[in-house]
């Protein structure tokens, strides 16, 4: 009976080894996932305040973990990435508002000039239909003087002979 009991004893022994070996690996490998997780977790709480406040100079910290560190440093690589791209963005856009002021202030010069020439045109030719009415009335004035003159020299010639043939005729 003492076989049975040292057996029993031994086997008793054995499974509360084996238990208490599982219990410590399954302590373990829950710390461990733990571990793991919690730097995943923190990974994807810096991203999600990264998105959501937009500020894309922000950084992840590089873990204990080697495969967790190689993610970061490519996110934080795809981050310098995507500054630069929206500071080049922010840049071109500066650009963009500064060339588009200087064209609006361009087309308003422009059109103010044109709206001048056009004023001085419009004057120029007023100014030519004046002068063209004056030369047609100035014209008329001399063709009518060429007119008068013309019937004063056949009235006068005829008026002219008879006065000196009637101061003649009253000297004779």
């Amino acid at each position: 009976s003492t076989i049975y009991q040292d057996m029993w004893r031994d086997i008793s022994i054995a499974v509360a080894t084996i238990l208490s070996a599982i219990l410590l690996v399954t302590l373990l490998l829950k710390f461990m996932f733990h571990r793991a997780t919690a730097h995943i977790y923190r990974m994807s709480k810096r991203l999600r305040n990264i998105h959501q406040q937009q500020n894309y100079s922000l950084r992840l910290v590089p873990s204990g973990y080697t495969e967790l560190s190689q993610v970061s440093i490519s996110v934080n690589g795809i981050l310098d990435k995507l500054q630069r791209v929206i500071q080049y963005n922010d840049e071109c856009e500066q650009q963009y508002k500064k060339l588009r002021h200087e064209l609006e202030q361009d087309i308003q010069q422009r059109t103010s000039a044109l709206r001048k020439a056009n004023t001085q045109l419009v004057d120029t030719l007023e100014q030519l239909h004046a002068s063209q009415e004056r030369r047609i009335e100035t014209e008329r004035l001399a063709s009518m003087t060429e007119i008068v003159s013309g019937i004063a020299h056949e009235v006068n010639t005829p008026l002219g002979l008879s006065v000196t043939a009637a101061s003649m005729l009253d000297d004779a």
